[in-house]
């Protein structure tokens, strides 16, 4: 009996020394690997920048820090899903996937600028049940579609509107994501979006005909697609998640002006807003909403249901938030706005004026901000919040002062100076680590090995 309790119990010290002789490699291997878990966090904290003197960078929003700065030649705008991003040039004529591994300057002799496949004009249309149109290859640099005048962003989903009224669609490839190619696209191929394309309808167009033209574009975090046409005084409403166009076509006023009006979906509802003349069309509300606002407000991007029914717009003098039929001033601000977005659910917006800036949130309120008096005040500024879904930034793109949001955190504009990673993150270093661990490892084994049991491994 004492020679069975014996045997089990160095049998059960062995199993607890092979144990912890695996934590002990495991660990070792973890870390001169150069992972840590601390800084693999399950939503997005990184967030992309831009400056218009030709630089973009990428910022960790925990820690109010740039952490790398690259060049662009003429960057014009920025969409980001996730860990996912895309740089705009050009005047938005070319779309650059940014390689979040390895950035790069993001210039013509660098990717070529190839065409996206085949020319915009000669892209697939989508019908009801078309099968996605994304191609898995392609150039870092792709060419958006002719004539391209607007591009709205949001869950994935890339709209491309052009001067003619054209409205092309692109996903993010998830493929790309996971592919870590600088040269592999982050969007799929834009394809053209036709409500009446394989319907009746269709057949009996005139030839001449242009097609559809939308006056103006929205998307939501869910995929769901809103078109406006002016001249049909409807919107369709396009489910990307489907790749189909829904049945329903909601009708709109008349009175909605055919250009320079802004669309959004809040809580799937479409919402219209004419700037000039400070009216604002719900979807379900009869007559439409008179705001005391000026032609540079600026209706809320898309928001998903989780951020509420009420609508935000952001003019000059501060923020309007309206709840079905009822306008309230709920925010008092001074200078330019940046459109209001909603970021997991919370909703933000700001201002920067020659004096001041402003945040607001819908839990924090109205919080001033500090100004970096390292850089002049711009007569023109563009404000914009800019978000990866989970985590958002507060940018003037002429000066690059930034803001962590919601807290305001100010992050000086002395860090753009910098152009390489810092030092400890040199994966170098991290290589040098790993042949310095190795005798480490072997002697930390022998060690646990050889005072547990000398059965449970032969060290060498």
């Amino acid at each position: 009996m004492a020679a069975r309790t014996t045997r089990n119990r160095s049998r059960l010290v062995s199993w607890l020394a092979g144990g912890l002789s695996l934590a002990v490699l495991t660990t070792i291997a973890v870390v001169a690997a150069g992972y840590d878990a601390r800084e693999v966090p399950r939503d997005e904290p990184a967030v992309w920048a831009m400056r218009s003197s030709g630089q973009y960078a990428r910022v960790n929003t925990l820690t109010a820090e740039i952490d790398t700065v690259r060049s662009v030649e003429e960057p014009s705008g920025l969409l980001q899903s996730g860990a996912q991003s895309v740089l705009l040039s050009h005047g938005n004529g070319r779309a650059w996937s940014i390689d979040p591994t390895l950035p790069r300057d993001l210039l013509d002799d660098a990717a070529g600028g190839q065409d996206a496949g085949d020319d915009a004009n000669d892209a697939a249309t989508v019908a009801d049940g078309a099968n996605d149109a994304g191609s898995d290859a392609g150039s870092a640099a792709m060419r958006t579609p002719n004539g391209t005048r607007d591009i709205v962003a949001a869950g994935g989903v890339v709209l491309f509107r052009t001067d003619l009224g054209e409205v092309y669609l692109s996903l993010f490839d998830d493929k790309a994501a996971a592919a870590s190619d600088p040269d592999v696209r982050q969007l799929s191929d834009p394809v053209l979006l036709d409500p009446a394309s394989g319907t009746d309808d269709a057949s009996a167009q005139d030839p001449a005909d242009a097609g559809f033209q939308a006056a103006a574009v929205a998307v939501d975090p869910d995929g769901l697609v809103a078109l406006y046409s002016s001249t049909e005084h409807a919107v369709h409403w396009y489910d990307a998640s489907r790749a189909e166009f829904r049945n329903r076509t909601a009708k709109v006023s008349e009175d909605v002006p055919a250009e320079n009006v802004q669309l959004a979906i809040v809580d799937e509802k479409w919402v219209l807003f004419d700037p000039s003349e400070g009216k604002l069309w719900v979807e379900g509300v009869t007559d439409a909403i008179t705001l005391d606002t000026d032609e540079g407000a600026k209706l809320q991007a898309s928001s998903a249901k989780a951020a509420g029914s009420e609508i935000l717009v952001a003019d000059r003098n501060g923020l309007w938030q309206i709840d079905r039929q009822d306008a309230t001033r709920v925010a008092e601000a001074d200078g330019v706005p940046a459109q209001p977005i909603a970021v997991a659910g919370d909703r933000y917006a700001a201002w920067f004026g020659p004096e001041e800036a402003n945040l607001w949130g819908d839990r924090e309120g109205l919080i001033p901000l500090t100004l970096d008096d390292s850089v002049s005040v711009p007569g023109d500024p563009e404000p914009v919040i800019r978000s990866s879904g989970s985590h958002a930034l507060l940018t003037e793109v002429q000066t690059g002062m930034m803001w962590t949001v919601p807290d305001g955190k100010l992050i000086p504009v002395r860090q753009w100076a910098q152009v390489d990673p810092p030092k400890e993150e040199d994966g170098t270093v991290v290589v040098q680590d790993v042949t310095e661990q190795e005798p480490l490892l072997r002697s930390m084994t022998s060690l646990v090995c050889a005072r547990a049991s000398q059965r449970c491994c032969r060290c060498s």
